[in-house]
């Protein structure tokens, strides 16, 4: 099955980018599973948040089980789709998405296919939990502001993010820095950052992790403590500002987002009017096998 298609730029297709992007939209055969999904959906139950073990901060996950789902519907199309998701293969470049919802799928229908889709990509990885997460987003609130540059470094690396409830203005762009336009920033500033700070920070970004990493990356990039607000490093200031240099980005509208390798990107936001509410994004993270 193919999940998605090549579709024409959306409005906001040259707002900030310094990299030929595409833009891409469901594909008719995963539509059909969405029109099938829309007849059970608001039926369900809201999905379960479930711990998933051996993390260190990003493990919990919605979940659905797929026996929850009514019998008449045809699960086989979700397991499909799981192996679809592991077989899929990116381009170098991020792959941009628009007219994502619709009549047949709104947030919270998505939120509830994002929880079976995740279940069945478990099931066709042969259990493994650490296949894919339905990740909730944190740290939520009306006073979150803007979240710097950043890998989220889950133990699967392909990174779905879909918006739902974002601001109308231009508040709450994503930004986006390549690995490859890090390394030439941290080269700009080689002579402050300690050898083995560089060296940590790639070693942070191989694909292959037996835990989340999130922490020990952002504390190389912006300095000790505990959330967002660190304690800088000597050479935070000099860094972040040849990251900001090269960075790119747009301002999602809702029912766009963006699919990306989590260990070949860091990706962030602008401080976004009335913070982060629960719902601005639906996230799926999972493994390919290529």
């Amino acid at each position: 099955m193919q999940l998605l298609r090549q579709t024409a730029p959306a409005s906001n297709s040259s707002a900030g980018f310094s990299h030929p992007w595409e833009w891409y939209t469901w594909s008719e055969e995963f539509l059909g599973v969405v029109s099938a999904w829309a007849e059970c959906a608001d039926a369900l139950e809201d999905p379960e948040m479930i711990h998933v073990s051996g993390g260190v901060e990003y493990d919990y996950t919605f979940s659905l089980p797929l026996e929850s789902l009514p019998h008449e519907y045809p699960r086989h199309s979700l397991v499909e789709v799981a192996h679809s998701a592991r077989n899929l293969k990116l381009p170098r470049n991020i792959v941009l998405l628009t007219d994502l919802f619709s009549d047949k799928l709104d947030g919270v229908r998505f939120h509830r296919l994002l929880s079976c889709i995740r279940s069945a990509i478990v099931d066709v990885a042969g259990g493994d939990q650490w296949a894919a997460l339905h990740a909730p987003p944190k740290p939520v609130g009306p006073t979150i502001g803007e979240f710097p540059l950043h890998a989220d470094l889950y133990v699967p690396w392909m990174l779905l993010n879909v918006f739902d409830d974002v601001p109308d203005d231009e508040s709450g762009a994503s930004l986006f820095l390549s690995i490859d336009e890090l390394r030439e920033a941290i080269e700009l500033v080689a002579d402050i950052i300690p050898i083995d700070t560089r060296a940590g920070i790639e070693r942070c970004l191989r694909r292959i992790r037996a835990t989340d990493g999130f922490q020990e990356l952002y504390s190389s990039l912006y300095g000790q403590g505990s959330g967002l607000v660190r304690q800088p490093n000597d050479w935070t200031a000099a860094l972040r500002s040849e990251m900001t240099a090269r960075c790119s980005s747009v301002k999602f509208e809702r029912g766009q987002g963006y699919l990306l390798d989590d260990r070949s990107w860091l990706h962030g936001r602008t401080a976004p009017t009335h913070g982060v509410p629960p719902n601005r994004i639906h996230r799926l993270v999972f493994k390919n096998v290529l």
